[in-house]
């Protein structure tokens, strides 16, 4: 499902009226052309033109960043399901499927204060995407030891006598038959035909 965010001039008006009058144009009883729905930004301290044009280009850095983290998280999670095969399992943005969470979007006053400035949320918001990608990074490293570990565990226990541990293979009852010699000059051997 693709959206778009509009934003409409109220005139001076009541933001309310303005979001009425675009359902109304919108609108059509046989047919909708679109469901839509409110996207409430609070009042933002915007600070000088020349200060706007200067964050304008790095927010066209910081939106390629948080896209790119936002594409890695999708693809890291195709391929887990993919690999686990569960198909069941769909992302979530705070527990909330993105569909939902878009429709019902709300300001985070407490994580992004819009009393600051621009810049400064512009910095907390890449400074969060920085904190999710590498926490991306290490979970998918934590991931690729563990399936190491693994590989090399069922290439141990199912594995020739060369590489699989003796102490799974000889049992007991086994060792209760020999003898085995451990000094200076005599050591006893185990050798695999």
């Amino acid at each position: 499902m693709a959206y778009n965010i509009v934003s409409v001039a109220n005139n001076g008006g009541a933001p309310e009226q303005s979001y009425k009058n675009l359902q109304a144009a919108g609108a059509c009883d046989t047919k909708p052309f679109s469901e839509m729905f409110k996207f409430e930004v609070p009042s933002l301290m915007v600070g000088t033109l020349d200060s706007l044009m200067n964050l304008s280009d790095e927010l066209g850095r910081t939106d390629a960043i948080v896209e790119s983290v936002v594409r890695k998280i999708e693809k890291t999670h195709q391929e887990l399901s993919l690999l686990t095969k569960r198909t069941d399992t769909a992302l979530t943005v705070g527990g909330v499927p993105p569909t939902r969470y878009i429709q019902q979007f709300a300001w985070d006053y407490a994580k992004y204060p819009n009393r600051r400035p621009l810049k400064e949320l512009v910095q907390l918001i890449s400074g969060g995407v920085a904190a999710v990608d590498e926490e991306l990074k290490q979970l998918g490293t934590g991931y690729a030891e563990k399936v190491a570990s693994l590989s090399d565990a069922m290439r141990r226990k199912n594995g020739n006598l060369l590489v699989t541990d003796l102490n799974n293979v000889l049992k007991p009852q086994d060792m209760s038959k020999v003898t085995v010699h451990d000094t200076d000059y005599l050591v006893t051997v185990f050798v695999a035909v």
